[in-house]
């Protein structure tokens, strides 16, 4: 066999091994983030969901000492996207989602960037290939969702953002196709209306398609929606409440697996201390002090549970 060859057999099994199933704190953790985005429906809004309920997200620790340690944080937007957009998530290996390319700088040197690869463009896709968190079609909806939260984006609607007007993110110019934009104007921002100023990125500023106030808008488009769901709103709100049950369902299971490790790390501590030779003074102060530390992190843990 050739060095290539085992080179390319290596890598494949590196590969495959980074797939190993994680611990349930872990799982949880994951699961915690498509359950979120699922209701939320973006990715800003999961982040403030999990700052607001207190919960941390792995990552794990290249290089140094702490090569390969677990290591619990703040969950990022760019770990939201990355987590979403990554489909080995959804049970499939794949290769050559990322492609490198060189170009001349301006000032003449050659410079290597990496450029995001379209999906029928990936050179290895191999489907079932470890357990998933995600079916494959529910990976795919999830891009196509973030793909429709783009601001950047001037056809496709985009989540419901803060403010007053209902329709923000939604509408779209019957002159031009593109988004209306939300504009806020009056003493504190209590009179909002609907601008199409496409024209005053491409022509002039004093230029546009359309401006309508939005609150005879939202009033009849409210009254229509309030007429048409009426005979469903008991059942609206049982399914309301049964996913809001599910949800703190598994947030409190993700916390209890947070009080479950760090109990665990006490015990640890603790055996660590109990089996260390008294006559060694240091040793014993160092394991004690972890032991301490270990259960004051227990009590914080349930202490936090509590308040939330």
């Amino acid at each position: 066999m050739s060095c290539v060859f085992h080179c390319q057999l290596a890598w494949y099994l590196a590969a495959t091994r980074s797939f190993s199933i994680p611990d349930q704190e872990v799982q949880g953790a994951v699961r915690a983030v498509f359950t979120l985005f699922e209701q939320e429906n973006s990715a800003y809004a999961v982040v403030q969901r999990f700052d607001q309920l207190g919960l941390l997200f792995p990552r794990r620790s290249y290089g140094g000492v702490w090569d390969g340690k677990l290591i619990w944080g703040r969950l990022t937007h760019s770990r939201v996207i990355g987590v979403l957009a990554n489909p080995s998530y959804a049970g499939t290996y794949v290769f050559g989602r990322y492609q490198s390319c060189k170009k001349i700088g301006p000032t003449g040197e050659i410079c290597t960037q990496s450029r995001q690869m379209p999906q029928d463009q990936w050179r290895v896709v191999i489907p079932d290939h470890h357990p998933g968190y995600i079916t494959w079609d529910h990976f795919l909806a999830n891009r196509r969702r973030l793909a429709a939260n783009r601001t950047n984006s001037e056809v496709l609607a985009g989540p419901a953002r803060e403010g007053l007007c209902l329709l923000q993110g939604i509408l779209l110019c019957g002159i031009c196709g593109r988004r209306l934009s939300t504009r806020y104007t009056g003493n504190g921002g209590l009179y909002p209306s609907y601008d199409c100023n496409s024209r005053s990125r491409d022509v002039s500023p004093l230029r546009h398609c359309m401006s309508l106030p939005a609150k005879p808008l939202d009033d009849a488009i409210a009254a229509r929606l309030l007429t048409a769901v009426t005979p469903l709103t008991i059942k609206l709100a049982l399914e309301a409440l049964t996913n809001l049950e599910a949800r703190d369902k598994a947030i409190s299971a993700q916390w209890h697996r947070r009080i479950e490790r760090a109990r665990y790390d006490a015990d640890l501590a603790e055996r660590r201390y109990e089996e260390a030779d008294p006559s060694n003074r240091l040793v014993a102060s160092t394991l004690e002090k972890r032991w301490n530390d270990a259960m004051q992190r227990v009590l914080e843990l349930e202490a936090e549970v509590r308040q939330l």
